[in-house]
Order: structure tokens, then C-alpha cells, then sequence
């Protein structure tokens, strides 16, 4: 049985908002064309799996932290140098974690000036991307899942 509030609980004909999903060559942010996405670490992981399956476009893997052994990378699945990423997050709360990832990539040479999520809990995450010229682009946010409950 699902958990009070829980969204599948939403009345039968209810629909919730879409975001569009970067494609080769479709999405073009302030620098060019998208190149790859990157998933972060762990949640973003399952999304940007599915990604290149919807959009032609390949996947990287952010690390939270690049290890001191191995490859010592902080992204993992091609280069990023000079490419365009789009990075996809499942949840935005603040954004810190984007916002330390996405400036390791910069600093690995990758531009960024879009992330996608798959849930904007509207507390800060797009005013602080915003700030470092990060565009957040949200399927859901925390005002959509609340309107999509029952009264």
C-alpha cells in the first residue's frame, strides 16, 4: 500500500508536467551543441543510463569525489575536455553537489551550462545553479507532486 501523499495515489486523468530531454544536435545551449550527458553520482546514475537510449547521445558518470586510485578521473565513460554536457540529477535540494560537480568538470575542460532532475525540491538548488550560470530544468518539482494529491 503506498505511503500517504505518495504520487501514485493522484486522481485517475491527472497529468504531470514533461520536461524535454536534451538530443543530438537538439539541444543547444549557450556554447553549442550537447555532446554527452553526464549522471551523477549515485541517483543520477539510473537516469542518465536510460538517456542515451531516448536520445542518441552518450553518458559519462560523475564521481561525488575523483578517486586517488585507478584512473583518478572525475568522470568516467569518455573524455569530457572541451565537449558540451548537460548533467542529469534525480533530486535538487540545494544544489551543493551539482554545483561541486559540475566545477570539476568545468576545470576538466567540459562546458555545462544546463542540468535536468528529475525532482526540484524547490529549496535553493536553481537560485544557487543560477548563480554559477547553471540552468536548472526540472520534470517535476516539489509544487507539481503537492498539486497532484488528492484534496
Amino acid at each position: 500500500m503506498p505511503s500517504p501523499g505518495h504520487p501514485g495515489q493522484r486522481p485517475p486523468g491527472h497529468h504531470l508536467p514533461r520536461v524535454a530531454l536534451p538530443q543530438r544536435g537538439a539541444h543547444q545551449g549557450s556554447g553549442g551543441l550537447t555532446r554527452f550527458v553526464a549522471g551523477m553520482e549515485m541517483g543520477g546514475i539510473p537516469i542518465a543510463t536510460v538517456m542515451p537510449q531516448l536520445t542518441g547521445l552518450p553518458t559519462v558518470f560523475v564521481r561525488k569525489q575523483a578517486k586517488e586510485h585507478g584512473t583518478g578521473k572525475s568522470a568516467e565513460g569518455g573524455p569530457v575536455d572541451g565537449r558540451r554536457i548537460v548533467v542529469i540529477e534525480d533530486v535538487v535540494t540545494t544544489g551543493g553537489a551539482l554545483l561541486a560537480s559540475c566545477r570539476q568538470l568545468r576545470a576538466d575542460g567540459a562546458k555545462i551550462d544546463s542540468v535536468v532532475c528529475a525532482i526540484d525540491r524547490e529549496q535553493g538548488g536553481r537560485e544557487n545553479l543560477a548563480v554559477e550560470a547553471l540552468r536548472l530544468r526540472a520534470a517535476l518539482t516539489r509544487r507539481d507532486l503537492e498539486s497532484s494529491l488528492p484534496a
